[in-house]
């Protein structure tokens, strides 16, 4: 089925790695700027969007509140213009504009998760419920502590997240209606059926962590194998029975060959 929006938008990603700065992985968090009218904002319009709005991102992504992590590092924010169809605008013609950290910004806080591990920000629109009603920013949150009882954050640190997190969105609100144009402003939109398209309103931080499992997808399982004790006998039976298989196997399926000493 073919994706289709009711309206253009501005993609923002913040990405990152995680490790020392060298990075053994990446991370990205995305959210959408609905055009207001079907003139799509310049290059040089959108990189005053991204430069306006890395601040904003620096200061959420290092918040205290926030803990994603001091081996969290912020790289860059990335922007790009994309059709109602799900895809860049002018295709190859079009490049992805970019604000880079000259040296990445790290999080806050000693890790104790997986590099999967991240809180939602939860954000809501003017529509109680169905498409474009709910969306969602995954930020990273590798340092966050969780009640040893029941596995959730407190509300002391869900006010603060919520706080910040509101900060943040206020900011990139700003920075699109100030560098893209007025009526610019972070949108929640579906593009299930006919599309549907409306403003972010409201914003919420769960007590639950999530997780992201492709933010480990460079991570090597690098399993170790240990034989089990008092499992030799069924290990020698295994590997005789396929030996006689294969041997079976050979004879049956090769049987016009020549035998090796024929040759």
């Amino acid at each position: 089925m073919a994706v289709t929006y009711t309206q253009p938008f501005v993609l923002t990603t913040a990405e990152g790695t995680f490790g020392n700065g060298v990075g053994v992985d990446i991370w990205r968090c995305t959210w959408k700027i609905a055009f207001p009218f079907a003139v799509a904002p310049s290059t040089s319009a959108l990189q005053a969007y991204v430069d306006a709005v890395r601040p904003a991102v620096i200061n959420y992504h290092g918040a205290s509140a926030v803990q994603a992590g001091n081996t969290t590092y912020l790289g860059a924010i990335a922007a790009a213009n994309i059709g109602i169809d799900g895809k860049y605008i002018g295709g190859g013609l079009q490049s992805t504009v970019r604000s880079t950290n000259q040296t990445p910004v790290a999080g806050v806080g000693t890790p104790v998760h997986p590099l999967s591990v991240a809180l939602c920000i939860s954000l809501g629109s003017a529509r109680a419920r169905g498409r474009a009603s709910r969306g969602r920013i995954y930020w990273p949150a590798r340092a966050i502590s969780v009640d040893a009882q029941d596995g959730r954050i407190s509300t002391t640190a869900q006010d603060g997240i919520r706080n910040t997190a509101n900060t943040f969105l206020a900011a990139i609100n700003t920075a699109a209606a100030t560098h893209l144009g007025s009526g610019f402003a972070l949108s929640l939109m579906s593009g299930l059926g006919s599309g549907t398209t409306a403003p972010v309103t409201r914003v919420s931080i769960g007590r639950r962590v999530d997780v992201q499992e492709r933010r480990e997808g460079e991570l090597s399982e690098a399993h170790v194998w240990s034989p089990v004790e008092g499992t030799a006998r069924a290990t020698q039976e295994f590997e005789r029975d396929y030996e006689e298989t294969v041997r079976a196997e050979m004879e049956d399926r090769y049987a016009d060959l020549p035998a090796w000493s024929d040759r």
